[in-house]
């Protein structure tokens, strides 16, 4: 069990606990007892510091804020990950810093994680549209897409009056002026050819 700071309640230990923990191990608490310059409270192992350690914060002057809150700003751990940062400076009545509270996060892995997704996402210079389909099923799909999103209908099957105003938005564009543009708009909104007929029937 950490040792809880002289003049700290349970509510606020058991918060900070409660951090590292949902974040573990990930996740590092630590607290300065700002006028001791020590460390008095460690939660999660990230940066090896212990309690008793020196805060080495001797020279830094907290007067340029007086925001509670300071970041998120990045660090370099001695090992080369890197930490993702937020600090909390507690004062006391008359506005001097007292405690300042750290919570470190090793955002190491979620890079690497970042830069595989990145690598398994791209496509390679020269394919960044397929050159096997015609543009004008890629600039349909896309047009389809982006009604979608702007109507609130990002994903799955489109209701009968969602699909109709997006038919009837479609022929007021001449889509269905080019050959087969009635089967591909059919297949990209999920319906029969038969059901997308009727629906320029109902039109008029």
């Amino acid at each position: 069990m950490a040792r809880v700071p002289e003049g700290w309640d349970s509510t606020l230990l058991n918060t900070l606990l409660a951090f590292e923990a949902i974040l573990h191990p990930f996740m590092e608490v630590i607290v300065h007892d700002w006028r001791k310059q020590e460390v008095v409270f460690v939660q999660g192992n990230l940066t090896n510091r212990k309690i008793g350690d020196p805060s080495f914060m001797d020279e830094t002057d907290l007067s340029f804020t007086s925001e509670a809150i300071i970041g998120p700003y990045r660090k370099t751990n001695p090992d080369g990950r890197q930490i993702k940062s937020i600090s909390v400076v507690a004062r006391d009545w008359e506005g001097a810093p007292q405690f300042l509270i750290c919570l470190n996060l090793d955002v190491s892995q979620f890079a690497a994680a970042q830069t595989l997704l990145q690598a398994f996402t791209s496509i390679p210079s020269g394919f960044e549209t397929n050159p096997l389909a015609d543009d004008w099923v890629e600039s349909l799909h896309e047009y389809i897409g982006a009604w979608r999103i702007r109507n609130g209908a990002p994903s799955g099957a489109l209701s009968v009056e969602a699909r109709r105003a997006l038919v009837a938005e479609l022929n007021e564009q001449n889509a269905f002026a080019r050959p087969n543009a009635v089967p591909a708009v059919a297949i990209a909104v999920g319906v029969s050819r038969a059901t997308l007929y009727a629906d320029l029937k109902a039109l008029g």
